[in-house]
C-alpha cells in the first residue's frame, strides 16, 4: 500500500507575528485556485491550531531544495536561474 506523503505546514514565526505576516499566508491560500500543481505546491487549508495561523500545503513528494543545496540562495537567483530556461534560445526560434 503507497501512502501518500504528510502535508507541508506553514506558520508565521513568533507568539505574536506580525498582520503582515498573517496577511501572506492568507494571501498565499486564496492563490490555491490559481496555481497550476505541475509547477507549485497547492494550499489545502488555513486554519487556527493552538493559537497559530496553519497553511496545510499538499506534499507532492521529492525532496526539498533546502536539503539539496550546500548553502542558502536568494530566491531572486532561483527566479532568474528559471526564466533564462525558459527562455527560447536563439538557435530555436524561428524567422516566421
Amino acid at each position: 500500500m503507497v501512502r501518500d506523503p504528510p502535508p507541508f505546514h506553514r506558520t508565521a514565526r513568533g507568539r505574536h507575528p506580525p498582520p503582515a505576516s498573517l496577511d501572506r499566508l492568507a494571501h498565499e491560500f486564496a492563490l490555491r485556485d490559481e496555481l497550476d500543481e505541475a509547477w507549485a505546491v497547492q494550499p489545502r487549508e488555513l486554519r487556527r491550531e493552538h493559537g497559530r495561523m496553519l497553511l496545510v500545503l499538499e506534499n507532492p513528494g521529492g525532496e526539498p531544495l533546502a536539503r539539496l543545496l550546500d548553502a542558502p540562495v536568494e530566491t531572486s537567483a532561483l527566479l532568474y536561474a528559471h526564466c533564462d530556461e525558459q527562455r527560447p534560445r536563439s538557435d530555436e526560434q524561428s524567422d516566421a
